[in-house]
């Protein structure tokens, strides 16, 4: 059952104490109750709110939390709860799409089942009907309402005085808002597809400089593709650049590590020095480097201690200390995957400020979780910190605005990557652009230059647009 959605006017506290109510009247009836949120922060904002003014009722718990700080062997226990009555269970979008709720307790039927308040409204259809599917699951009773903070609604093209010039429900109105502004997101693709596809063409230059160590030739090319991307949006010039390596240090990438190092080491070398050269003082690059290995087999106990990295910084000898003293070595008991998630972790926690942000993950083997590749693996349920690559991509490339490429190296990680580009394209996100290495001569090393300039390029182009 579908209730009508609800446009919560006012301010956060009331939109907030809107679904607590809504939690407190649905308790009363002995329902199993899930509550879906667009984010962490959103998530975490409602948790501390309803600590301190609790519903009042007798049964009432703390409420659970299925998000991705979660360890993935807790998460099987976390969902077998949800479905119990008078259980409140607090979860992210993510579980809200793809996690099963089967109603087996004969007491939470005789309730009315499941109970399932979406605090947003997806801005996909095919989302919004994912997460709608939690409840109801194999003819399972069950109901669920949106309620939404007025503010949301704006980025759909939606008002409450355009609402009300119309004789529609709230969820008519709204899906005929998202598909309007759907339709307008395709028409600028299409006017924009054909200059995407002119101006990166006109990159192969300056990559082939690169790759040539011709690097004045590269850093001008750089500069003037820079400048003509720059002239088709309404942004500044670029003043500011940060560029991160995200690095698998295993053995298994033994016979390329020093290739990758020694490529890394002269970008950030000639970049720098170049791209401040032709462009002047005002052009700042700074650069960041993580290395990560893999948990031993206890899942506790990490291979050299930690992922090591060096946060950003413009003084290039601090990171080539950084990136020098990495050797490649394994766990005691390796598998096949390897701490991706670990990588992108200590990403997500670097001190991101540039105009221009730019991820490189270098791997020639995928994450934990047999969902990502077809091989043996300590962890088959996924990373033991609970993190799931495609949802660190997506913060890094909503949240953060960050470019995210692939070095593939070979084609143990395509898996990885489908399932990871699937969610960006479920969310409307720029997919992971992947930069085949796997076919590098022997004696050539690894592409890095032609890589990070074509990317860097077209990247600032498309983030600008």
């Amino acid at each position: 059952e579908q209730t009508e959605t609800s446009v919560i006017r006012g301010s956060a506290d009331e939109y907030f104490g809107e679904v607590r109510d809504e939690i407190e009247r649905e308790l009363k009836n002995g329902r199993a109750i899930l509550v879906v949120f667009a984010d962490l922060p959103q998530l975490k904002t409602f948790q501390a709110q309803i600590s301190k003014q609790p519903p009042d009722d007798p049964r009432y718990k703390e409420p659970q939390v299925l998000t991705d700080e979660l360890a993935s062997h807790m998460r099987n226990a976390v969902v077998a709860k949800a479905i119990r009555p008078y259980t409140i269970t607090l979860m992210t979008r993510s579980y809200g799409r793809g996690t099963d709720f089967v109603c087996q307790n004969q007491g939470l039927v005789k309730n009315g089942g499941v109970h399932l308040i979406i605090t947003f409204f997806p801005e996909d259809d095919s989302e919004a009907k994912q997460i709608s599917g939690r409840t109801c699951r194999q003819d399972d009773p069950g109901s669920a309402r949106k309620i939404i903070f007025e503010d949301e609604i704006e980025a759909l093209g939606a008002s409450v005085k355009g609402y009300r010039a119309q004789t529609d429900g709230w969820d008519e109105y709204l899906s005929k808002c998202r598909l309007v502004e759907h339709i307008q997101r395709m028409k600028t693709m299409d006017t924009a597809h054909e200059d995407i596809m002119v101006k990166h063409n006109a990159t192969i230059d300056a990559c082939k400089a690169a790759w040539n160590a011709e690097w004045d030739k590269a850093a001008k090319l750089f500069l003037e593709a820079s400048a003509r991307l720059q002239s088709t949006t309404t942004a500044s010039a670029i003043s500011s650049l940060d560029i991160c390596f995200v690095m698998d240090c295993t053995a298994s990438m033994s016979h390329l590590i020093d290739r990758c190092q020694a490529r890394v080491i002269s970008i950030a070398e000639h970049l720098k020095q170049r791209v401040a050269k032709e462009g002047g003082t005002n052009v700042t690059v700074r650069m960041a480097f993580v290395a990560y290995r893999d948990w031993e087999q206890d899942g506790t106990t990490y291979t050299g201690g930690s992922v090591q990295y060096q946060d950003f910084t413009e003084d290039i000898n601090v990171l080539r200390d950084k990136v020098r003293a990495q050797k490649a070595f394994s766990s005691s008991h390796p598998d096949g995957p390897e701490d991706i998630c670990g990588g992108l972790r200590v990403s997500l926690g670097l001190n991101w400020q540039s105009q221009g942000r730019h991820l490189f993950l270098v791997a020639d083997a995928p994450c934990h979780g047999t969902r990502y590749h077809n091989h043996g693996d300590h962890f088959p349920d996924g990373d033991p910190k609970g993190s799931e690559p495609e949802e660190q991509v997506a913060q890094l490339v909503s949240n953060l605005k960050v470019s995210v490429q692939f070095i593939r190296l070979g084609t143990q990680t395509d898996k990885m990557l489908e399932v990871i580009n699937g969610h960006l394209a479920s969310h409307q996100c720029k997919e992971i652009t992947t930069v085949d290495l796997s076919n590098c001569e022997a004696d050539g090393g690894v592409d890095f230059g032609e890589a990070v300039v074509q990317a860097v390029v077209r990247s600032e182009w498309v983030h600008r647009s």
